[in-house]
């Protein structure tokens, strides 16, 4: 647990500080220089591209995970062929789907003519989005492999906010023109790629072996079997995850879009601990499972369940006790206040999500990872169809009902298989007190008096919800490792101070 905790901690901050950045481009400078339908293009372009990896990338990532710590105990590092195998998987699933695309483009280009055609202009773009995203997410489960996931989210959550930030100030400066914009933004993986590979390099971790082990003539077939499954899983879940903005955009147009990517934006902020979380429990999960440890599974479950539920609990006060300020200070914001309900409803669907711990990852690493897919399938049914209708209905707010309900039976599935067949559950009395615990500050925040300084007001709002909710986890014990931060931070104060 020293490593979970320690990588856990570099990755949350460094998360953290790429959600800053990327803050700053998403709610102030995409608004700012961007029309609301070329701020949408950005999104749809990136969300039509992770289906078409997810396709092409035929569950490897995934297999990387599962059977790497088979060629960890069983191989010299100079003999691991994994990253190779990866590779060329990766690329000829690339090629198939990319010719694939390519012959019925104008079948899937037609149901955006009328509503995104600025989307139909660029969607050449996807082809160089999508390799460069494959190539990434093949690199980067290799480093997470290695215990390097610092590095993985530096690059994604920092390297890359980074890079559009240059990109859009050029653009602002008319350095460049929108066309080069969006060209050279389609490209920002390889970037990601490079650096990568520079860090594995440097700690000596990467290593190319051309001919096959004997691991993998061992395993070949098994890694076939589990990819396969955990490949239409991958499928159909990232499906389900971009289904929205891809529906969005075809029915109600890219400045609907672009409300869209301003409220899952401010949603998703509070998933960081899950995100920072579920690269890092991965292989430990996969060599608990293989140790047949399930005590420390169960340890894992708990902790990742009251720790993300107290925290994104945390992160949906500040959010929403602000939200109306934030709306206020973005420039433009007028035209993307609509999104405001569908903060609401988006972060109820992640605060559910990120309750239930690492279900999925335990799911994923355990012998039952065939169930991933039948979950995957519920997802999707749910998902598609009630996306569509809800917004053909509600309009785009459709769509935060939908991932409000789809998620929630999602996560229910995977809760009650788990407690039934392992005798897993993550919940205890602590689950009901951080509720309570959360009621009790918004309530207490709601009745402050009105500020009319708009920068006092968010100060003053932000800092009363933080002390309140995380004095009352303190004072309560609700979570030993957030107490144990809140210790070691109030030390170091103390050290300074003397």
């Amino acid at each position: 647990m020293g490593i979970l905790k320690r990588q856990s901690i570099q990755s949350t901050i460094i998360i953290y500080l790429g959600f800053l950045l990327g803050a700053v481009n998403t709610l102030f400078l995409f608004p700012k220089y961007l029309t609301p339908e070329q701020f949408g293009l950005t999104r749809i372009l990136f969300d039509f591209s992770s289906v078409f990896v997810q396709l092409a990338i035929l569950g490897v990532p995934a297999v990387m995970f599962k059977f790497y710590p088979f060629y960890k105990d069983h191989l010299d590092k100079r003999e691991n062929d994994t990253l190779f195998i990866s590779l060329l998987i990766g690329t000829i699933g690339f090629i198939f789907y990319a010719l694939l695309v390519y012959v019925f483009r104008e079948e899937v280009t037609d149901k955006f003519i009328k509503t995104s055609p600025l989307f139909v202009d660029f969607f050449y773009i996807v082809y160089l989005f999508s390799f460069f995203i494959l190539i990434y997410s093949i690199i980067e489960t290799y480093a997470r492999n290695n215990l390097e996931s610092v590095i993985g989210n530096f690059v994604r959550e920092i390297g890359f906010r980074f890079y559009a930030t240059i990109l859009i100030l050029l653009f602002a400066w008319r350095v460049i023109d929108f066309t080069s914009f969006v060209n050279i933004y389609s490209i920002f993986h390889l970037w990601g790629i490079i650096m990568v590979i520079i860090f594995l390099v440097w700690r000596k971790k990467i290593h190319f072996n051309f001919s096959i082990s004997k691991v993998t003539r061992r395993l070949y077939k098994k890694m076939m079997s589990y990819g396969s499954f955990i490949y239409g899983a991958g499928v159909l879940f990232i499906l389900a995850s971009n289904v929205d903005a891809i529906l969005i955009a075809g029915i109600k147009g890219l400045e609907s879009t672009a409300i869209f990517v301003i409220a899952t934006y401010l949603a998703t902020i509070i998933q960081v601990p899950q995100r920072s979380m579920a690269g890092i429990v991965i292989p430990i999960l996969a060599k608990a499972w293989k140790d047949k440890d399930i005590g420390r599974i169960e340890r894992i479950y708990k902790k990742t369940a009251i720790n993300q539920m107290a925290t994104s609990l945390l992160l949906f006060l500040i959010i929403w006790c602000n939200i109306d300020s934030v709306f206020e200070l973005m420039p433009n914001g007028e035209q993307y206040q609509a999104g405001k309900y569908i903060v609401l409803f988006m972060c109820f669907a992640k605060i559910i999500d990120m309750s239930t711990g690492a279900n999925s990852e335990i799911l994923a690493t355990s012998n039952f990872w065939k169930f991933n897919f039948i979950t995957q399938v519920i997802l999707v049914t749910i998902a598609i169809p009630s996306n569509y209708f809800l917004i053909k209905k509600f309009g785009i707010i459709g769509s935060a009902y939908s991932n409000l309900l789809a998620f929630s039976i999602y996560n229910l599935v995977r809760f009650i298989f788990l407690w039934w067949k392992f005798n897993l559950q993550p919940f205890s009395y602590k689950t009901l007190a951080c509720l309570a615990i959360a009621i009790i500050t918004y309530l207490a925040v709601y009745f402050l008096p009105v500020i009319d300084n708009i920068y006092l007001k968010i100060i003053i709002r932000t800092l009363t919800t933080s002390i309140i909710f995380l004095l009352l986890i303190f004072a309560l014990n609700i979570s030993e490792d957030i107490n144990l931060f809140i210790r070691q931070l109030f030390d170091r104060m103390k050290h300074k101070l003397s």
